[in-house]
């Protein structure tokens, strides 16, 4: 199969910022961080894309295999 996947930073930059806001909210690891101001996670999130668009279209792939990942993890949590 091949892909190719179209779409605005500015969907990339919301869907992000909504999946890092519940990453931050959630993990308990992260408690112990100093709460960060939307100022630096929308400096961060506009960092990583720009570091995504630099890996090209082996960042997409790698984006597929981690979502890929975590749905079989979440498979094989089920069945035991």
């Amino acid at each position: 199969m091949e892909y190719k996947l179209r779409f605005h930073d500015s969907d990339l930059e919301r869907d992000v910022s909504e999946r890092l806001e519940k990453i931050l909210a959630e993990d308990e690891s992260l408690l112990i961080m100093p709460r960060l101001t939307i100022e630096e996670i929308n400096r961060y999130i506009k960092e990583a894309i720009e570091d995504a668009k630099k890996q090209g279209n082996m960042a997409p792939y790698q984006g597929l295999v981690l979502y890929v990942t975590k749905i079989a993890l979440e498979k094989a949590r089920e069945s035991r």
